[in-house]
C-alpha cells in the first residue's frame, strides 16, 4: 500500500512540475551563447555545413586521404615559408631552418633566478 501511494504521489508531482515548466516562457538564467553554425576544423567530410548567414555550403567532396594531404601541405607551407603573422605589429613567421640557424648564432636567452 505504501509503495502504491508513493508511486501515485511521485507521478502526480512529476506531471505537475512538467505542466508548470511547459507553461513557463521566460528565458533560462544561464543562457549560453548560440554555437557556431560551422564547426571548427577538421570537419566530417560528406556532411553539408551552413554559413553564419544561413546559406548552405555544398558537401565537401574530399576524402579523408585528400583532406589530410591538403592539411599537411598547408602545415608544410606554414613551416617552411616566411610570412606575416601580424603585419601591423611587425611579427613575421620564419622558416624552421632559418629559425634554427638564428638560435645557433645568437644563443638562447639566459634567465637569472
Amino acid at each position: 500500500v505504501f509503495a502504491f501511494v508513493t508511486h501515485a504521489v511521485l507521478y502526480l508531482q512529476f506531471h505537475a512540475y512538467a505542466k508548470h515548466f511547459r507553461n513557463e516562457s521566460s528565458q533560462p538564467l544561464t543562457m549560453m551563447a548560440p554555437p557556431s553554425k560551422v564547426p571548427p576544423t577538421p570537419r566530417l567530410q560528406p556532411f553539408p555545413n551552413k554559413l553564419v548567414n544561413g546559406q548552405d555550403l555544398p558537401p565537401n567532396t574530399n576524402t579523408p586521404l585528400t583532406d589530410m594531404a591538403d592539411m599537411r601541405a598547408a602545415e608544410e607551407e606554414a613551416l617552411n615559408k616566411p610570412g606575416w603573422v601580424d603585419k601591423q605589429k611587425g611579427i613575421v613567421r620564419l622558416p624552421i631552418e632559418t629559425a634554427k640557424q638564428l638560435v645557433v648564432q645568437r644563443g638562447l636567452p639566459v634567465v637569472q633566478p
